[in-house]
């Protein structure tokens, strides 16, 4: 096992438990507070990622800006959800178009992507955890990390033809197929707490990792605007909160919809 590898199986078997710990066991204003930093600290990484020149008290509002919207917004989170749903639909064809990225330097752009990235997302793990269960929010976030953990090995060993050589040189077509059976299998052991029957859950499980990699890339045309290989360095062999978290800002209202929904 390589330096790097080590430094990611670490980092992970420390958060992973706590995560559990938060998601069945903290209470409810509690949770929403620990939401609040999270995502909070999030978008301070990402105001820092497009905007390193502005001053810290100028992302330090933007980041409490973000967790006052979590705190009010939370009840509307399936309303929300369904604009996000609009938002990743469009989001990343828009921006994949070199001439648009360079939008995202400016802060009247930059600011309410990032909002629309983090926010619909925040509220949607408030609103799946309170309105569904504990068990739901945990099985849909066990299957992105099925998925990113596949891909990541099998991009690792088998990975040749890139994914999306102009937006991320390191996403392979064979890792991102490897992260689609990650999380069709993820979903096969996890369906009672998917959906009613198991058809569902695979195809449910399928959607994430399609949704979860237009996360990734979209994180990766923010890293390509910031000319970085890394959104920050508070993870180690993770990177940044970004880098950690970036499949869940698309999956997480995605799913919230589709479950709102049906």
């Amino acid at each position: 096992m390589n330096a790097a590898l080590k430094k990611r199986v670490i980092t992970a078997a420390i958060l992973i438990p706590l995560l559990i710990l938060a998601i069945f066991y903290a209470p409810a204003y509690f949770f929403m507070i620990m939401i609040m930093v999270v995502f909070a600290a999030c978008a301070y990484e990402g105001a820092s990622l497009l905007m390193p020149a502005h001053s810290t008290p100028q992302k330090g509002f933007f980041a409490a800006f973000v967790a006052l919207s979590i705190f009010v917004i939370s009840p509307k989170a399936p309303a929300l959800a369904l604009l996000a749903v609009g938002f990743w639909g469009g989001v990343l064809g828009f921006f994949m178009k070199s001439s648009w990225r360079d939008a995202l330097k400016r802060p009247h752009i930059a600011l309410p992507v990032l909002w629309l990235c983090l926010v619909p997302a925040a509220c949607s793990v408030w609103f799946l955890r309170s309105h569904f269960s504990p068990e739901t929010l945990l099985a849909i976030l066990l299957v992105v990390f099925a998925s990113d953990t596949a891909a990541y090995f099998v991009g690792k060993r088998f990975g040749t033809t890139k994914l999306a050589p102009m937006i991320s040189p390191g996403k392979t077509r064979a890792g991102f197929l490897g992260g689609v059976i990650g999380a069709a299998l993820a979903g096969l052991i996890l369906s009672p707490f998917l959906s009613h029957s198991f058809c569902a859950s695979i195809l449910l499980s399928i959607l994430i990792a399609l949704v979860g990699t237009w996360g990734d890339l979209f994180e990766s045309i923010l890293k390509r605007v910031a000319n970085v290989k890394d959104s920050g360095k508070l993870l180690p062999g993770h990177g940044g909160l970004l880098d950690r978290m970036d499949s869940l800002f698309a999956v997480l209202p995605v799913v919230l919809a589709i479950k709102v929904l049906l």
